[in-house]
């Protein structure tokens, strides 16, 4: 989801688990940065497992975010 203009939350980034080590998550996220442009934050949530993934796809850790999660089931 973008406004095009000062930022994008990619939400979902998934690979099956037979696809993964081939490049086609690293792919998903250039053509996304590709779409915004550089002048566009691209911003996710991640799961803890994925945090070393996101850091090598050049990925900043950030400590300024905010969180109303949603209710529990």
């Amino acid at each position: 989801m973008t406004d095009y203009s000062y930022a994008c939350y990619l939400s979902d980034l998934a690979v099956d688990a037979s696809y993964q080590k081939q490049g086609i998550g690293h792919t998903l996220i250039q053509k996304v940065r590709e779409e915004i442009g550089p002048d566009v934050s691209l911003l996710l949530l991640s799961a803890p497992s994925a945090i070393a993934y996101y850091q090598k796809n050049q990925f900043k850790h950030v400590n300024n975010a905010f969180l109303i999660k949603r209710r529990p089931f």
